[in-house]
């Protein structure tokens, strides 16, 4: 064949196309889940010959890693890793289509399901059918199935409307071995379709290949599935058989796999291919509405109406950590970022997460980047889009369908054909506040749906604000950014903002006063919290004084609140309840300790009401009638601990819920403390930045040392007597332990798996985490970094496993550099004889988790030792 026909469907091409379906690469990995992330274009090509041949060749090493290289960008067609050309390969793979072999269907389920994004399958179809159409060597008559009994000749491909999508991929990779399995064939068509930025970068796909295609349904299914497709009128039908469709003004929908079936979840608002432009005029009454709505806000000192974000904002620094080149050790300096805006954050990357703790001013960061977007609009054109996580559930539906909710809110004119012009335009700057406010239950889906749509609109800006609650892992393309507490400077400079009457001037100088003084210093926990510094200022107007621990700083900022600051001014407002300060605080406390318990941060009205509702406190006095909406009276209007707002309660600030919670757990009985306990361990993932079971050890050290860390420790030691003693403490608390040599672009995670464990670890012994002695072999290796050259003659770190064959024939492999190091501890010991030396390093009694263990059983018996009485008499104790 003529290299130079364009479209030519060959086994390279074939592949090519099935990369671009992949699901979304993993770099960073959370040490539970292990090793690699297992969609590497190598893992991919493994997976493809594991559906022709049955077997898994997945570990045979660097030689299959190039023969895949070169097999992508079809430079190559034979070789021992290359089997698509081996006759033997394709008799036994034409025999089993023929015979309609059962394996068949399910390796390639299996295949899509471990290596495709589901969302670029009808896609996928689509690319190929038209592949297929222009493609001059094959026949008008060539058949192709789109089910399992269902055969369509070529010429008639493009007017088909549903598609199973097993059958049909087997049938082109039947067509694909019988006639073209090499890839040389598909070079021309590779180079017309794929372009590469630089010698060194990656080929991205340039073709709109599959555009001409009308849209379709595509079917997921085995063969003994539901026969027959579901009709549109039947949605009953549709658990048996999974649609992704795509049609005018419906985008393909989400699938859920479960059982050897891919089952429907929901649909999105799509965009048809032909899409008007934006009209200006609705994305200037969109900013206009959104920057008055985000521009204001109730302040702590005035919350009874919105106050300028731009009076009382002060921006906070943000570093970055960055790896220094030629460093022996991972090495890192800091860089800093003053008076933030998302031109600067872009200067990092286009993916970027803020963490920080609560109060320390991520909210009203990402409000300070919308403003400061919307006042450069004009001259950047970028559209910044605001959307509160904590609002987002995942019954909502896809994030572009509730992206387009939201936005038409403001401006209905803005369509979701017009909002997917910009994003397709890279013209948005999407900013997602309160990534850790998505509650655990729903935060895997909305990770899902948030890859799918940053695949969709790779080329836009996106800014994610959160605690720093978790790993992260499923977020490895975005940057981490830290916001910095605020510096003595910084503090002072709010204090100024801060507002406060004419009578009360002398106490705000005399406040800021002691603080540039002493309290930053004493008291800088709080200082350096936008949040606690202005709680802090409350309390110091009525109390001239600051409590020292934190639980005591709320307690005494409650009772400010509950004193009122406008009753200082006499403007007291009568109670709606009728409760007392503490009486209230009982109400409250466990309102709060109800709703951290479910992850409830804000409320609907009924939400409130049942809440409230089931408080125990009605029963305990049935005296009082109180109604849910007194309760939330008081809460808004009285305390300020909550607002109204879109149509919900929030609380003023979610460390507020933390400390009544904290409160009600102290006050409950002893013999429910170890189950309290169990609670914070069971749910690791809250615990990331939430001060709630630091405040209640504050309050009650010794219950929690007797009903809590005790018990315990004890169970722990337990188990690992009952076992083999050190090594079973290792699998359980460090059952994979990450290290790293050189330099590298990861932090590794050595953090136990107990919080509760890491807890009493941190207060009690702290042992200081060393792993150098432990060896640097090989087998051990997870990733490797090395240092490639950039067109400005900077180098960047990356991993090897990401340098292009161009960049490596061009430049040669970079030597590495690095090296991200993980030993699983359970697999090490059932290979005990291969692995003498790291087994000997492990358990080396100057090894830092060796000594921990140590430090961990002596922790017990000085706990133990606590608890025995110091005497016969109770007044032994004081002689």
């Amino acid at each position: 064949m003529p290299a130079e026909k364009i479209p030519h469907l060959c086994g390279g091409i074939l592949f090519g196309l099935l990369l671009e379906a992949r699901r979304v690469r993993r770099k960073a990995r959370n040490k539970f889940e292990g090793g690699t992330d297992h969609l590497s274009a190598v893992d991919v090509y493994a997976g493809l010959i594991e559906v022709v041949t049955g077997d898994d060749i997945s570990t045979a090493g660097r030689t299959f890693s190039k023969a895949c290289t070169l097999y992508k960008t079809c430079r190559t067609d034979s070789g021992v890793y290359v089997p698509f050309t081996e006759r033997a390969t394709i008799t036994a793979f034409d025999a089993a289509v023929k015979t309609k072999n059962p394996d068949l269907p399910i390796r390639m389920l299996e295949f899509i399901s471990n290596y495709l994004n589901l969302e670029r399958c009808e896609w996928l179809v689509r690319a190929l059918i038209e592949t297929i159409h222009l493609d001059e060597d094959i026949q008008e008559n060539e058949e192709f199935l789109i089910d399992y009994d269902t055969i369509v000749c070529a010429d008639d491909l493009p007017f088909v409307s549903n598609v199973v999508l097993e059958p049909f991929l087997i049938s082109v990779l039947h067509y694909v071995l019988l006639n073209s399995p090499d890839a040389e064939s598909g070079r021309a068509t590779f180079e017309s379709w794929y372009s590469q930025s630089s010698k060194k970068a990656e080929w991205k796909l340039k073709s709109d290949i599959g555009g001409s295609i009308s849209p379709l349904r595509v079917y997921s299914k085995l063969p003994d599935a539901s026969e027959k497709a579901p009709a549109d009128d039947a949605p009953e039908e549709r658990m048996g058989a999974a649609i992704i469709t795509r049609h005018a003004d419906t985008a393909p929908d989400l699938v859920l796999y479960k059982d050897g079936i891919f089952y429907l979840e929901e649909g999105l608002i799509g965009v048809s291919e032909d899409c008007p432009d934006t009209d200006d005029e609705d994305i200037r009454l969109y900013l206009e509405k959104i920057g008055q709505k985000y521009g204001s806000v109730r302040t702590l000192l005035n919350p009874y109406q919105q106050t300028p974000v731009r009076n009382i904002y002060v921006c906070n620094d943000i570093i970055r950590n960055v790896p220094v080149p030629g460093s022996f050790r991972n090495t890192y300096t800091v860089e800093y970022i003053h008076d933030a805006s998302s031109q600067d954050l872009a200067a990092c990357s286009n993916f970027v997460i803020i963490i920080g703790t609560g109060g320390i001013g991520k909210s009203m960061m990402i409000r300070h980047l919308l403003l400061d977007a919307i006042e450069h609009y004009p001259e950047t054109g970028i559209v910044p889009i605001f959307l509160m996580l904590k609002d987002y559930d995942v019954s909502s539906g896809s994030l572009l369908e509730y992206l387009v909710t939201k936005i038409r809110n403001f401006s209905p004119g803005i369509t979701a054909e017009h909002l997917a012009s910009l994003l397709d335009a890279g013209r948005c700057l999407l900013l997602l506040d309160g990534l850790d406010e998505v509650g655990t239950k729903q935060a895997d889906t909305f990770e899902k749906r948030l890859e799918e749509f940053i695949d969709r609109f790779p080329n836009n800006q996106y800014v994610v604000s959160s605690r720093p609650h978790r790993t992260f892992s499923a977020y490895s393309r975005f940057t981490i950014l830290k916001i910095r507490p605020f510096t003595k400077d910084q503090a002072l400079a709010l204090v100024d903002k801060l507002e406060c009457s004419a009578d009360d001037s002398s106490i705000k100088e005399e406040f800021r006063a002691r603080l540039e003084s002493t309290l930053y210093t004493t008291h800088r926990q709080f200082a350096e919290n936008p949040l606690l510094l202005t709680i802090m200022y409350m309390t110091y107007e009525l109390f001239r004084d600051v409590p020292s621990k934190i639980h005591l700083f709320y307690r005494d900022a409650y009772d400010a609140l509950s004193k009122s600051h406008d009753a200082l001014k006499g403007l007291k407002r009568p109670s709606e309840t009728g409760l007392t300060a503490d009486e209230f605080a009982e109400w409250f406390s466990e309102f709060c300790a109800r709703t951290y318990y479910d992850e409830k941060y804000e409320f609907m009205e009924y939400e409130f009401t049942e809440y409230f509702n089931s408080l125990t406190q009605h029963a305990k006095r049935p005296d009082r009638h109180i109604v849910a909406k007194a309760f939330r009276d008081d809460l808004c209007d009285n305390l300020c601990l909550m607002y109204f707002e879109s149509g919900k309660y929030h609380f003023t600030h979610r460390s507020f819920q933390e400390y009544f919670c904290a409160l009600f757990f102290s006050k409950q009985k002893d013999r429910t403390l170890e189950g309290i306990g169990d609670f914070f361990d069971n749910l690791r993932s809250r615990n990331y930045g939430d001060k709630t079971f630091s405040m209640l050890y504050d309050m009650i050290p010794g219950k929690i040392d007797e009903y809590v860390f005790i018990p315990y420790l004890r169970k722990l030691f337990e188990e690992c007597d009952a076992g083999d003693g050190y090594w079973t403490f290792l699998e359980t608390m460090y059952p994979q332990i990450e290290f790293t040599s050189g330099d590298t672009e990861y932090e590794a995670d050595v953090s136990p798996a107990s919080f509760i464990y890491e807890f009493i670890r941190t207060t009690f012994f702290d042992e200081v985490y060393d792993f150098d002695s432990l060896p640097r072999e090989d087998e051990f290796i997870r990733e490797r970094y090395a240092y490639v050259a950039e067109p400005d003659e900077n180098q960047s770190l990356v991993e090897i496993g990401e340098i292009t064959y161009e960049y490596q024939q061009e430049y040669g492999m970079p030597d590495e550099v690095g090296w991200l190091y993980e030993v699983e501890v359970g697999k090490l010991r059932e290979k005990r004889f291969l692995h003498k030396d790291m087994l000997a390093a492990l358990d080396d009694d100057s090894f830092s988790l060796k000594k921990e263990y140590a430090a961990a059983r002596n922790c017990l018996n000085i706990l133990l030792d606590k608890q025995k009485p110091k005497g016969h008499n109770f007044f032994d104790r004081f002689s």
